[in-house]
């Protein structure tokens, strides 16, 4: 028992030293320090499963799938336009290509922006000047196509024009943009505009081969510009269904008579063709460096 005793005494010794410090200890745990007070708690990390599937990152993934495949695609439509490109230019000596880098003979680029061009021609017969203004944008229509709006048929399928270039029966699709031509004198402020477009390529065809001296372009409006004085004309224009035969006829004749010819008409569809290509080619690159980024 005496034993017994001195041990419990000398425990409650250790016992009674001991309780001031585990109290300091408990102290300091409760109380965080200026460092911890400063900076906040991080939160829990979310494990890798949880941001693989969450939304925003199943929306990235699947944008970057799409985007990746539309850059291959795009690459591939390029790659054969250039290939096609060379290949036309091997074969330019015996099959001369529908695409001409230069305006019609007598005309010269006298404005460009973007799509649209002018082009002008001295005439040299009166001193008139002859200004041909176009917008590529819509310009390009495949013969199949063309021919089904005018027989009322059903348009081409999707395998009729897969390489953006070529119609289903080889026909390469050309660039006819309407076309709006002004006469100046120098002895006038005024102009006279005349506006133009292609009819559908069957009926242009039948008309070069019954007139083939003459445009197949048909007349839609005639405007006199740049009236001077108060009573002016403003935007008016009048319908080329409103002219009689002798009249419309004329307004043909003035515009040969300045290079307006048939001639002219070749030239300049293949003049655009070519711009219109360039454009395309331009179209691809960009947007798949768009898709690239």
């Amino acid at each position: 028992r005496s034993l017994i005793t001195s041990v419990m005494q000398h425990l409650t010794r250790i016992s009674r030293a001991l309780l001031p410090r585990l109290s300091t200890i408990g102290a300091h745990r409760r109380c965080p320090t200026l460092q911890q007070l400063s900076r906040p708690a991080a939160p829990p990390l979310l494990p890798v499963s949880a941001i693989a599937s969450s939304p925003i990152s199943r929306c990235l993934a699947t944008s970057s799938s799409h985007d990746a495949k539309l850059s291959s695609l795009l690459d591939s439509e390029l790659q054969y336009e250039r290939a096609s490109d060379q290949q036309q230019q091997q074969q330019s000596r015996q099959q001369p290509s529908q695409r001409a880098s230069q305006p019609p003979p007598g005309f010269t680029v006298t404005a460009r922006s973007g799509t649209q061009m002018t082009l002008t021609r001295q005439c040299p017969e009166d001193g008139s000047l002859l200004e041909v203004s176009f917008d590529l944008n819509g310009s390009t229509a495949s013969p199949d196509a063309e021919s089904a709006v005018d027989d009322h048929e059903d348009a081409p399928g999707p395998d009729a024009n897969q390489d953006g270039n070529s119609s289903e029966d080889g026909e390469e699709i050309l660039a006819r943009p309407d076309l709006t031509f002004r006469v100046r004198k120098p002895a006038t402020p005024a102009c006279l505009t005349v506006r133009c477009s292609f009819p559908p390529i069957n009926i242009s065809r039948q008309m070069a081969a019954e007139e083939p001296d003459y445009p197949t372009l048909s007349i839609d409006t005639v405007a006199v510009e740049g009236v001077s004085g108060g009573d002016s004309l403003g935007e008016y224009e009048l319908e080329a269904d409103m002219l009689n035969d002798d009249l419309y006829k004329q307004l043909a004749e003035m515009l040969v008579h300045r290079g307006v010819t048939r001639e002219f008409e070749h030239s300049l569809v293949q003049f655009c063709t070519a711009e219109e290509h360039r454009l395309y080619l331009r179209f691809l690159a960009e947007a798949k460096k768009f898709c690239d980024a």
